[in-house]
């Protein structure tokens, strides 16, 4: 798998060309546990964190600090079809959880 090239807010080298979600950027203090917010036509949600590890689930329950696919500090994961189950809290507290949601 190779690195994709990220140009003018669009994700290259993907078929069919994913586009942001106007208004749909998430910015959430995950020293407790927060749930993702996505809107229904989101196909891809990006999420970045910020100042800590993080820990999610999609499954509907909820995630700890050592309980759920972890999210290093200074990276990001990419979910598909991320729907209105994701939950995400920080493993430590001052972190950052960004969030940008594609069609």
């Amino acid at each position: 798998m190779s690195l994709q090239t990220y140009k003018r807010g669009r994700i290259q080298g993907l078929t069919p060309l994913l586009i942001p979600i106007a208004g749909s950027y998430e910015q959430l203090n995950v020293d407790t546990v927060q749930v993702l917010t996505a809107p229904e036509e989101a196909l891809i949600a990006v999420i970045a964190a910020e100042n800590t590890s993080m820990r999610y689930l999609d499954d509907a329950t909820t995630p700890t600090a050592s309980r759920g696919m972890p999210i290093p500090a200074g990276s990001y994961v990419v979910l598909e079809n991320p729907g209105e189950h994701v939950q995400i809290i920080g493993v430590t507290d001052g972190g950052t959880a960004h969030v940008s949601y594609y069609r």
